[in-house]
């Protein structure tokens, strides 16, 4: 046995962890679950190499079991709590609060520190519970990202946490002592109180800032940027108690514990992509680099990428020459991941793309932690300026410049393989289209569903109100028959075979308003009254037996009922097995939306440059070919242009005549130009021609100004010679 192995191949403890515990962690993300936040806290828990608490939610989803026994040798007491809500609703974040504080008093324990993670955004919450409860607890509050606002710098908003009138006021007693120690006696600075009606997603970031001992961000330009788009100044504030701490990564030991079945063939050059692949986190740049191998490298290169949406992926992959070179899998178990990082002559990292969001890129992915314990090289492809960006690597490219990607990807190539000159062409404004367009299909096929699904979706919730007002019926039906009800149970236990046979979608109901509860109630409180009534009923005997006609008359209610019962009971079968399937249909896709949400939002952002465009030629197209013929723009070049005024002529005439000029792109890109002038009177053209090239602005959203206007006059008639 090595000296310095720690484990053994069941995954446990050679020399077991004193049992003395001082620390609780708070996450609804835990494993078993599969998941990012989950997992990273856990390395902080292994890293640390002590026990600890957990208290965690016992979500339903993809789950690793090897890494859950592997962390379970740090964890004295797990805190397990069920539930069934949707994440990061209110419903949510009160359950986590109520029973989360509830199983920690039960349970008699005090610790020294408290560690709460956000995402998801109930952890935190229930900390400050936890804290206000015993002020004397060290509370670290951990931030994975911006979480006020998502990944397009939007305000997740439209949630108002409408917090108990008792809990507001002790906040703002605490707020007001924090304001008088902070600002003195100077009215003009303070932290504003807590309203009762505060959007949750501002409580998440503000509360922790208030009131938590250490904040904890995962790199410094997440700290920068979190405190700027604050709306509350605190900067000063918060720095005082922050704390940097990147992804933790782990051991050598940890990548060889659980080998991975995984095939990776050592006669080629393997690259390997682990992460999520859709909308602003694609591999565009990368697949056009590849697609300009020529073939006797591409047949030496595998590419091997392990993503949630494997199906997506393979849609917008089939029309690739390189598809066939590229190995496409599912998210792995963690440990196995570990593993098969060290068989990998490349590990490709990429960073969401924010250009245009944020002035800098805040979010650094945790995957390079694990890459940089393989042992093997890393490909960063980056945003400039980013958190991944200032990290020293070999091997860098940039995600909107493809041709850093070619230049990097020959690099590579060169030093791995020891060869050179291996492109054969260079893809030119076609391959993106026909990418877009492939793009487009997927997006298109995977709406239809999303609709598809959601019009299921909708039908089911009017079957169940269909069904409620069914509900409603009985109670009615009962009084008026009560003297029935115990022949009927007699003869045909109808309602009780019903509730047995539908008694998960009974719980589901239950939920909702107890109607079926109320009814069970109710019939248990009348025996004494049936009792009684019987009595009444032999008293009454003669008197009913002259009667005969109304009697008829009530049975023949009576088997009204009970075909009403008997068909009520058919649909209650009918929904409970069609309420199963739409669940699970529902799951699906709830998935799949997740996923396909970022490649929607890239389409619109196309489609609102067409409108742009399709606007322009709309509004001005009774002029349109007498401004773009007119002899005033000829005028305006000869004035304008000095001694390019017969490159510039040529130029305007060639980019008129070429679908290369983006009209839509270029207006909406370039809002300060003068509307008047350079749309109504002239046109976007003249404005490129003339002023736009020099001063380096794009003009469609693709190409970059890195050429003389005599190359782009050069490139547009090849063109349109080609055309």
């Amino acid at each position: 046995m090595s000296p310095n192995k720690r484990f053994r191949d069941d995954l446990t403890l050679i020399d077991e962890l004193d049992n003395e515990v001082e620390d609780l962690y708070i996450t609804s993300r835990f494993p078993p679950l599969n998941d990012v936040s989950g997992i990273v806290f856990s390395k902080r828990i292994m890293v640390a190499g002590k026990k600890v608490d957990v208290l965690c939610s016992d979500f339903i989803g993809d789950e690793d079991r090897s890494f859950d026994k592997l962390i379970n040798n740090f964890i004295s007491e797990k805190f397990l709590l069920g539930g069934d809500f949707a994440p990061n609703t209110i419903p949510e974040i009160n359950y986590f609060r109520k029973e989360g504080l509830k199983r920690l008093n039960e349970s008699g324990k005090k610790y020294k520190t408290v560690v709460s993670r956000a995402w998801t955004i109930e952890s935190h919450f229930l900390a400050l519970d936890y804290k206000l409860q015993n002020p004397d607890v060290t509370w670290i509050a951990e931030f994975s990202d911006p979480i006020a606002y998502d990944m397009n710098r939007a305000f997740r908003g439209n949630k108002p946490y409408h917090l108990d009138d008792d809990f507001v006021k002790k906040l703002n007693e605490l707020i007001s002592n924090i304001n008088k120690e902070q600002f003195g006696d100077n009215v003009d600075e303070y932290f504003p109180d807590v309203k009762s009606d505060e959007e949750v997603y501002y409580l998440v970031e503000y509360l922790p800032y208030l009131f938590a001992d250490v904040v904890r961000y995962t790199n410094e330009i997440q700290c920068q940027v979190m405190l700027d788009m604050f709306p509350v100044d605190m900067r000063e504030f918060v720095l005082k108690k922050t704390e940097v701490s990147v992804h933790p990564t782990l051991d050598s030991e940890f990548y060889f514990l659980k080998s991975s079945s995984y095939n990776v063939d050592p006669n080629y050059l393997n690259f390997a992509y682990f992460g999520t692949y859709v909308g602003k986190r694609h591999l565009e740049y990368l697949f056009k680099s590849f697609e300009e191998l020529n073939d006797d490298v591409k047949s030496k290169i595998k590419l091997h990428m392990f993503v949630p949406n494997p199906d997506v992926l393979k849609l917008n992959i089939n029309d690739l020459d390189m598809k066939d070179n590229i190995e496409i899998g599912k998210k792995l178990p963690f440990l196995e991941f570990l593993n098969l990082t060290t068989k990998i002559d490349v590990l490709i990292v990429n960073d969401t793309i924010t250009e245009g969001a944020f002035d800098i890129n805040p979010f650094l992915p945790s995957k390079v932690s694990d890459y940089l314990g393989s042992g093997n090289d890393i490909w960063y492809i980056c945003e400039k300026n980013s958190c991944m960006d200032l990290k020293d690597g070999k091997y860098k490219s940039y995600v909107t410049d493809y041709e850093s990607s070619r230049n990097m990807l020959e690099k590579i190539i060169h030093d791995k393989l020891g060869v050179d000159g291996i492109f054969d062409e260079v893809l030119d404004i076609e391959y993106y289209q026909n990418r877009l367009t492939n793009l487009n299909n997927v997006i298109h096929d995977l709406y239809g569903q999303r609709m598809y699904w959601f019009n299921q979706t909708q039908l089911y919730k009017g079957k169940t109100n269909d069904l409620n007002s069914s509900l409603k019926r009985i109670k009615p039906m009962e009084s008026k028959y009560g003297s029935l009800v115990k022949e009927m149970d007699a003869k045909d236990e109808r309602i009780g075979s019903l509730i047995k046979d539908c008694n998960s979608l009974i719980e589901d109901i239950h939920l909702k308003d107890n109607q079926i509860s109320s009814l069970a109630v109710d019939a248990s409180s009348k025996d004494d009254e049936i009792s009684s009534l019987q009595k009444e009923c032999d008293s009454l005997n003669d008197e009913l037996r002259l009667k005969d006609e109304r009697i008829s008359k009530l049975a023949a209610e009576v088997e009204e009922v009970k075909k009403e019962i008997s068909t009520f009971k058919s649909q209650m079968e009918s929904d409970y097995l069609e309420k199963n399937k739409l669940k699970n249909d529902y799951d699906d896709l709830h998935k799949l939306t997740n996923e396909s949400f970022e490649l929607v939002q890239i389409k619109e952002d196309i489609i609102e440059d067409k409108n742009k465009e399709l606007q322009f030629y709309r509004n001005h197209g009774n002029l349109f070919d007498k401004v773009i013929s007119n002899p005033l723009s000829q005028v305006y070049i000869f004035l304008t242009s000095g001694s390019e005024r017969n490159l510039n002529r040529d130029l305007y005439n060639a980019i008129k005549d070429s679908d290369w000029f983006n009209v839509g792109f270029y207006l909406s890109e370039n809002e300060d130009i003068s509307r008047f002038k350079w749309v109504r009177l002239f046109s976007p053209y003249l404005h490129y021609v003339c002023h736009g090239f020099d001063e380096k602005r794009r003009p469609n959203r693709e190409e970059k100004t890195d050429f003389t206007k005599k190359e782009l006059l050069d490139k547009l008639l090849l063109l349109s010679e080609n055309e």
